[in-house]
């Protein structure tokens, strides 16, 4: 089985990116972290981890694109995707992407105040008594265009 689930903070605002046959994708890096306390020394350790998402899936797209920003804590689940490229140059590049398959909004982009506009309510469901940025869910399971 090939399957991840992240929680982090959005590093990028997402990019679209449109082909020749019509589909796009959308794609934004993830920050993760790990914290632990060092053994020998006891001081808090830290590490940071950015993931490359990418979302593929039609009408998951406009979503993303729209309400995903730049600071906001989101979850994403999805598969770990390899692929290479071979270059003019006769080199080969490798990348590494999560191929999303479902994203939940956590909460606000960081430092903001705004509450959620009327889209959010529209596009998911909110659980009572939450706020909708809090609980949408966008999620699907058709397979990336490339």
């Amino acid at each position: 089985m090939n399957s991840v689930t992240l929680i982090g903070n959005v590093g990028t605002a997402p990019e679209r990116i449109n082909f020749e046959n019509g589909t796009s994708i959308v794609r934004f890096s993830l920050a993760t972290n790990a914290k632990w306390k060092d053994k020998k020394s006891g001081e808090m350790q830290e590490r940071v981890e950015w993931h490359s998402i990418v979302v593929g899936i039609q009408g998951m797209t406009d979503t993303a694109e729209k309400h995903i920003t730049k600071g906001m804590k989101l979850a994403v689940r999805g598969e770990i995707r390899y692929t290479k490229k071979d270059n003019a140059d006769n080199t080969t590049s490798y990348f590494t992407h999560i191929n999303c398959q479902r994203f939940e909004f956590l909460g606000k982009p960081t430092g903001s105040a705004a509450t959620p506009d009327e889209s959010f309510v529209q596009g998911g469901t909110a659980a009572p008594g939450s706020s909708p940025a809090e609980t949408f869910v966008a999620e699907g399971d058709d397979d990336m265009p490339f």
